[in-house]
């Protein structure tokens, strides 16, 4: 005998001599059902809102771009004015005109001030002024791809994570950020930039990127690897090289540059007109004029550094 009672209910099963009763609740099983078929081989499988072209994102949800959008010519690609957004470029390409976006192609990705909670990932972003520009709170910028625009990254933000992108030749900055309480991390920038990650602001976390901004003594371009302006900020871990100027810390106090190594550049770690800054435990060989220098700074700690001249 076989009896169900649906909703959460009872099975009873009878045998010739036992009568065996089971307990069971449909909405478990349905639950188990459903992450079963969400799940593909450990990953979860999301199905997002599809965007195939230059459009404004005004709701929040998870939204997919499911093909390259090239030659852009004007304005503004995608603009998000929702909180509560995943943007998922899904390798996919957002392309304006012209190396550098030539100012008439000023935002790949823009997302509008007041607004909190997005996400902008996986994305290759090419020849604009801005690659991805924001003017907010508690944005996460993770594993895009920005090559040849004047900046790659450029926001007033708070509260945000830059993590795991690849920048190229953008002209001006790879990332340029300003504000307060950001993660800056495990990026990788590279081609002629005149800064490859520059920062502005207190308490900020500079940690683990590498990279060079591809100067060139012969033909006079200059660039600084990594530069931060500001109090309480760490920069740590990174691994910056073949800049004109390694690592450049000014205007601020109580900064931490702890761990990096710095080397083949024509200048390693700079100090100016900073206070109070701890320099410790970089490694820096190989750097032409100078492996640190402290210009009308004080009461600094340099200490544990290894330094050499190749």
């Amino acid at each position: 005998m076989l009896d169900f009672h649906l909703g959460g209910g009872w099975v009873s099963s009878a045998s010739k001599s036992t009568t065996e009763v089971y307990r069971f609740d449909v909405k478990a099983i349905f639950l188990v059902l459903l992450i079963t078929v969400l799940f593909s081989k450990g990953s979860l499988i999301v199905e997002g809102i599809e965007i195939s072209n230059c459009t404004t994102i005004y709701a929040p949800g998870y939204y997919v771009l499911v093909n390259d959008i090239i030659d852009r010519t004007a304005g503004t690609c995608i603009k998000i004015t929702s909180s509560d957004v995943v943007f998922d470029g899904a390798g996919h390409k957002i392309d304006g005109v012209g190396e550098g976006g030539l100012f008439n192609s000023p935002h790949g990705v823009e997302v509008s001030s007041t607004l909190t909670n997005i996400t902008i990932k996986n994305l290759v972003i090419t020849d604009w002024e801005i690659g991805i520009f924001a003017n907010t709170s508690k944005v996460n910028i993770y594993n895009n791809t920005l090559i040849n625009n004047s900046y790659g990254i450029y926001m007033y933000t708070w509260d945000t994570n830059v993590v795991g992108n690849n920048l190229s030749g953008n002209s001006r900055a790879g990332i340029q950020l300003y504000g307060s309480n950001n993660t800056i991390e495990n990026n990788y920038f590279s081609g002629k930039e005149n800064v490859g990650i520059s920062v502005s602001g207190d308490n900020n976390l500079i940690g683990h990127n590498t990279g060079s901004c591809g100067y060139d003594q012969f033909s006079g371009f200059q660039c600084t690897g990594i530069s931060a302006e500001g109090n309480y900020n760490v920069i740590i871990g990174n691994n910056v090289y073949s800049n004109f100027e390694g690592i450049s810390v000014g205007l601020g106090a109580n900064n931490s540059i702890v761990n990096n190594t710095v080397y083949n550049n024509q200048k390693g770690i700079e100090v100016n007109h900073g206070e109070n800054n701890t320099i410790s435990g970089n490694v820096l060989r190989s750097n032409t004029d100078w492996g640190i220098r402290l210009y009308q700074s004080s009461l600094n700690i340099i200490i544990n550094n290894h330094i050499r001249l190749s």
